[in-house]
């Protein structure tokens, strides 16, 4: 109830009868409280067109807006190369398997293109902890490692080889 108090500027919280929310725009909705969502360079095309039930459910109960299905399926349900390359390459990056996308991407904006949570070149470092001690321990470096571009030699979501890479090893 003490949470809900906000809310009720808008909403008629717990109530059957016609809400508040009819004829208002979901966007106008949302953001009213949640704007800092869309503050960052790169927003989430959902969110940046007003469409947030695509992902949440203003009707869900006990609590109101949670998610309309886990979030793994709701990023497949758009992102459907993702979902093709996860049904036919061989590898698959670790979150990503375990269906953690917003491991690596935030859902609703981010300052890094593709909602990544950290710069491209930073965003590997994050876990890959022994990698990021090769680069400040070794002198001599891969010239896209050195630049933290990982991204050109792995693939960042499923390959067909090993390490993620995106071609052969010797290629």
């Amino acid at each position: 109830e003490a949470r809900e108090e906000l809310c009720r500027k808008c909403h008629e919280v717990g109530s059957n009868a016609a809400s508040a929310e009819e004829g208002m725009t979901v966007k106008f909705l949302c953001l009213k409280c949640h704007g800092s969502l869309t503050s960052e360079a790169y927003v989430h095309g959902p969110i940046a067109v007003g469409t947030c039930e695509v992902c949440h459910d203003p009707s869900s109960k006990p609590e109101k807006h949670q998610l309309n299905r886990p979030s793994f399926d709701l990023c497949l349900l758009c992102h459907t190369d993702k979902a093709k390359a996860l049904r036919d390459k061989k590898f698959t990056h670790g979150p990503l398997g375990a269906g953690l996308c917003d491991v690596c991407h935030d859902p609703h904006s981010s300052p890094n293109p593709s909602q990544l949570r950290q710069p491209a070149g930073e965003i590997c470092l994050v876990c890959h902890k022994a990698i990021e001690k090769i680069y400040k321990t070794k002198a001599n470096l891969h010239a896209p490692f050195k630049q933290r571009k990982c991204y050109e030699c792995h693939a960042a979501h499923c390959s067909d080889y090993r390490f993620l890479l995106r071609k052969k090893g010797d290629q």
